[in-house]
């Protein structure tokens, strides 16, 4: 996966697979087949409430940016991004992984100026649900659309 997403060019992928066959090389059992990343995109609708005395467009930005900062495939300084596990480290299950809807909960929580997510069964959705985006073995998840909604006035806001 390039670094920032999207697709690898050609040279990525003759770098990768050069540095598994060259550098570490498998087993003679195996084979290596470098492929382009298959991307799950998770739309996210919160209606949020903010505290007293914070601008409502800002704080609706800084939703936006921690969301886009926990799906990033690497921090700034290029080191993997440790929220990036979406529950593939998960010994014992069935499961492939997910995109925990609590964690994007507490992503949209912890954001400062905002006070509360609302309470109603669909005042925070994922891909237009109430629930976990589960992710197939090979399917890496990227932040779609966000939109967000002041509580107190039902005003979408950009």
């Amino acid at each position: 996966m390039p670094q920032g997403g999207g697709i690898p060019t050609e040279k990525l992928k003759e770098d990768v697979y050069r540095q598994v066959t060259e550098f570490y090389p498998c087993p003679l059992t195996f084979q290596v087949s470098v492929q382009d990343p298959v991307y799950r995109v998770i739309h996210v609708d919160a209606k949020i409430y903010v505290k007293q005395g914070y601008d409502v467009a800002f704080v609706a930005r800084e939703v936006r940016s921690n969301l886009a900062n926990y799906f990033q495939i690497a921090l700034a300084d290029g080191t993997p991004n440790p929220n990036v596990d979406f529950g593939f480290n998960v010994k014992g299950t069935s499961l492939s992984g997910e995109v925990a809807w609590s964690d994007i909960f507490n992503v949209i929580r912890d954001t400062v100026g905002v006070r509360k997510i609302g309470d109603q069964i669909n005042d925070l959705k994922l891909n237009g649900r109430q629930g976990n985006v589960v992710l197939d073995g090979k399917e890496f998840p990227v932040l779609g659309t966000v939109r967000v909604v002041n509580g107190a006035t039902n005003e979408v806001l950009r």
